[in-house]
């Protein structure tokens, strides 16, 4: 039996306040065993006190991160997890060593420490709070303006890029990809698709002439390609450079023996970052200078058709399959570079909808 209802996001609302107020009272009572003259038996409360504050900060760590993993987040409020999670990982680091730096200062000798000392440490401790007031505005941020773990925010979100999307097949945009002014694209493919890859896209390996295309009804009656490959490996571009992103494609790779690989910030052929589909495993990984360096795979069972999700943001690497976290790994942050598809193998792959977002 589940301890939480479906609709919760997990533990991690129920934690995060401990932290909060362990480590405010911490240093109020630190401040207050300044001000009076039998400090030994105070300064161990003070002690504690900062010592369970830390244990809660990294229980709230770690539910948080539980919690991030098991939402699909959109646009801008993927950043704000990056923000928020970077900020949580500075908080528990701070006060993890300086807990340490107390327990080890308390028994080194607390009656012969000087009291300048100890009057560095509660300024060192209460500039903490500094920490914990920014990594819980982002987190509210991330609730209050992003609707993050708010059922009814995520369902209106869902219903108006259905919306869109039927608002952009009813317009005929099916040419080439529609850009916005920040970078951002989206390529929905249709009666002149063929076209659209010939000529808005850009080829590091393959021709597009080559390739056997044909539009297809996909799973949910919407229009879908279908790529059907000679040769390969097929490796192309959207000539727009961007940095932190969003990805959204609609595929199936069940027909075709082989990988296919969401490639983004694309330098060339030999240097790229990409998540991969095939062998009965996803993978995340980068190509730098014609070496594979693989940052997390699972086994990913690719049947029917999929919405995948990929977001990249500074040194965080996350992918999603229908909703689902399936990967999320870390690296250095790349350089900015263009999003594209590279396939290897035989068969046909279906492609849908392809939105890349620029998040910053």
């Amino acid at each position: 039996m589940d301890l939480l209802p479906e609709w919760a996001p997990g533990f991690h609302p129920m934690v995060v306040h401990f932290p909060i107020v362990l480590l405010m009272a911490a240093v109020l009572l630190d401040g207050v065993t300044l001000m009076v003259r039998r400090q030994t038996e105070l300064r161990k409360v003070v002690l504690c006190t900062y010592v369970l504050g830390a244990i809660a900060t990294l229980a709230g760590f770690l539910t948080g991160r539980q919690a991030a993993d098991s939402v699909l987040l959109d646009g801008v409020a993927n950043t704000a997890l990056t923000d928020h999670a970077d900020q949580a990982t500075v908080l528990l680091w701070f006060y993890g060593i300086y807990a340490v730096a107390r327990i080890v200062l308390y028994y080194w000798d607390p009656k012969a420490t000087q009291r300048w000392v100890w009057i560095t440490m509660f300024i060192v401790g209460a500039s903490g709070l500094y920490l914990v007031v920014e990594t819980g505005t982002r987190g509210a941020r991330l609730v209050f303006e992003h609707g993050v773990g708010v059922d009814a925010v995520t369902n209106l979100s869902n219903m108006l890029e259905m919306q869109q999307t039927e608002l952009d097949r009813s317009r005929g945009q099916a040419a080439g990809p529609q850009v916005q002014e920040n970078g951002s694209w989206r390529w929905t493919p249709g009666k002149y698709a063929d076209e659209a890859l010939s000529e808005a896209f850009l080829f590091h390996a393959g021709q597009p002439e080559r390739l056997m295309t044909e539009m297809r009804t996909g799973a949910n009656e919407d229009s879908i390609l279908a790529i059907t490959f000679a040769e390969t490996p097929v490796f192309f571009v959207f000539d727009e450079p961007l940095g932190s992103l969003q990805i959204d494609v609609k595929l199936a790779v069940h027909a075709f023996d082989g990988s296919l690989r969401i490639v983004h910030h694309v330098q060339n052929a030999q240097n790229y970052y990409y998540t991969e589909i095939g062998g009965g495993a996803v993978r995340q990984g980068s190509m730098l200078n014609g070496q594979i360096d693989i940052m997390q795979e699972r086994p990913f069972a690719a049947d029917g058709e999929h919405d995948i999700r990929v977001v990249v943001d500074r040194t965080h690497f996350r992918a999603y399959a229908d909703g689902a976290l399936i990967t999320h790994g870390h690296g250095p942050a790349p350089e900015r570079g263009p999003v594209g598809l590279r396939m290897e193998g035989l068969g046909t792959v279906l492609l849908g909808d392809i939105t890349v977002q620029a998040l910053r």
